[in-house]
């Protein structure tokens, strides 16, 4: 995630998450959320390499803001991982 600077308030911040299994096993029950703006995406799972993208473009409010996207999922050995991201935006 990355952040945005915005000087109008005719513009709307715009998140984007990518969610990314890098590993070389499948994972499952993927849960990816945001501190402020909550769930994002479930996913049932994806394969090694798979990768998807999700966006979001949210109201402009005024003032500093800082959002921490996170991710929960199950390894194929039934681990679980976890994963997090802070963003800000000064609007």
């Amino acid at each position: 995630m990355g952040g945005v600077s915005l000087s109008s308030r005719s513009l709307h911040p715009t998140f984007k998450f990518v969610v990314a299994n890098a590993g070389d096993t499948p994972i499952t029950n993927i849960l990816l959320t945001d501190s402020v703006y909550g769930t994002i995406a479930v996913l049932s799972g994806m394969l090694p390499g798979e990768e998807q993208e999700f966006v979001i473009t949210v109201p402009w409010a005024a003032g500093t803001h800082e959002n921490v996207a996170s991710l929960a999922a199950t390894a194929y050995d039934g681990s679980e991982l976890t994963a997090s991201a802070n963003a800000f935006y000064t609007g």
